[in-house]
């Protein structure tokens, strides 16, 4: 199992257990942090973050077992219990026998160990959501790079190849190969597109600000549980309930970063880097070829088309929208330190996490979130305009589908 030291965190153990300074986080927040002390894990194909997935669906499981408002076709043992004990329970069960976590550290909940009939119920709710998300489907289909004969092609294979073996959960990610194609560089859409980007995505951009920079710096490393956490925070929910809004979104985003590779692998369309380096060879008078042209950050390592982290903002905005509303007033809050690493510069000439610090982006709905995060890949250079709103558009569709086949509601 991957994991990720920088979010490696002292454990609190239950929800009785939160200090004054935790109080202001969901007690969800807490159980994050203790999952994320486990070094070790099960061996696995899978990454770190299906595996976090797979602890809130086994509390969400868990749960919806003893609150009849919810019906996900699962045959657990019943208990007498409160949804929040029986998510309790699960997280217990999913942790020690998954991760290896010390059972000192979970403080008070080892009293549930007590609880037969509890224990049974945590016990195949924690079996049920592992496997749910540690399923595949086979070896992974071996990337064969696009080559013309005895030409040189980059070996380091593309982040579109990682998903190929693993199983949606809600939206089939072939799907996101029946989208329409990019524009070809014949047309006017692809000329504006690339012109666009050309002048705002520069790292010597005189047109973009820098709030636009700093914006665009903390959605390209955003890590969107601390901004979910926030609005959490700010409502009455239980446990049971912040798990279940946790686990849906993250079976969710593991679906948008499925989608989006599958779609990628498929249209196999250059990036801003390249077809502006390129300008030259695309049959047009209007998309000027700059030799040294350079993005504001650095390009991840798969295709264009459509852009991925539009699909997870659009995707985002969709689920929240519906298990989490804003209220009247409500704002969307991102800060600078919600990024997930502050070990890279991402290509930028400077300080990064300095340059970044205190920077806050206020947002007034999800739909202005999705759209300023999509706006943020054109700022940084790594998307264009067509690619961006296809992103959005799948984003939506991997929301719907999230929500009809997880929020165990009856229709």
């Amino acid at each position: 199992m991957k994991t990720i030291a920088t979010l490696t965190i002292a454990a609190l153990g239950s929800t009785s257990m939160l200090s004054a300074a935790a109080a202001e986080e969901p007690a969800i927040k807490a159980w994050e942090d203790l999952a994320w002390t486990a070094e070790d894990g099960p061996d696995v194909e899978v990454g770190s973050f299906r595996l976090l997935a797979g602890f809130y669906l086994s509390m969400y499981y868990a749960g919806a077992e003893i609150d009849d408002r919810y019906d996900l076709n699962t045959d657990l043992p019943s208990a007498e219990a409160t949804p929040d004990e029986a998510a309790i329970a699960a997280a217990r069960a999913y942790l020690n026998t998954y991760f290896n976590v010390d059972a000192g550290k979970l403080g008070r909940i080892r009293r549930y160990n007590r609880r037969d009939d509890l224990k049974a119920l945590g016990d195949a709710a924690a079996e049920l959501a592992f496997k749910t998300v540690t399923a595949t489907t086979g070896e992974r289909v071996p990337y064969r790079p696009f080559v013309v004969p005895g030409r040189y092609v980059p070996t380091e294979i593309p982040g579109d190849a990682r998903t190929s073996n693993l199983p949606h959960f809600a939206y089939d990610q072939q799907l996101a190969t029946k989208i329409a194609p990019p524009p070809g560089p014949n047309t006017d859409a692809y000329a504006a597109s690339y012109n666009e980007t050309k002048v705002l995505g520069s790292a010597e951009s005189t047109v973009r600000t820098e709030d636009q920079t700093k914006d665009s710096m903390i959605y390209d490393l955003q890590d969107p549980h601390p901004m979910i956490f926030r609005i959490m925070a700010r409502r009455d929910l239980s446990l049971f309930e912040q798990a279940r809004i946790m686990a849906i979104y993250d079976l969710g985003a593991e679906d948008m970063g499925a989608a989006q590779f599958a779609g990628k692998l498929h249209f196999q369309s250059w990036r801003p880097i390249t077809a502006i380096r390129n300008g030259d060879i695309d049959g047009r008078d209007d998309t000027e070829r700059e030799a040294g042209w350079t993005p504001l950050l650095k390009t991840p390592n798969s295709s264009e088309y459509p852009c991925g982290h539009c699909t997870f903002v659009s995707a985002t905005a969709g689920i929240l929208d519906v298990l989490l509303p804003l209220e009247e007033g409500e704002k969307v809050v991102i800060l600078a330190e919600d990024i997930y690493t502050k070990d890279e510069n991402r290509g930028y000439d400077g300080d990064l996490v300095s340059f970044i610090e205190g920077h806050r982006i206020e947002l007034d709905s999800y739909e202005e979130f999705a759209i300023d995060g999509a706006m943020s890949r054109i700022y940084n250079g790594a998307h264009f305009r067509y690619s961006t709103d296809a992103g959005l558009s799948l984003g939506k569709d991997i929301a719907a589908a999230t929500i009809k086949v997880w929020d165990g509601l009856p229709d």
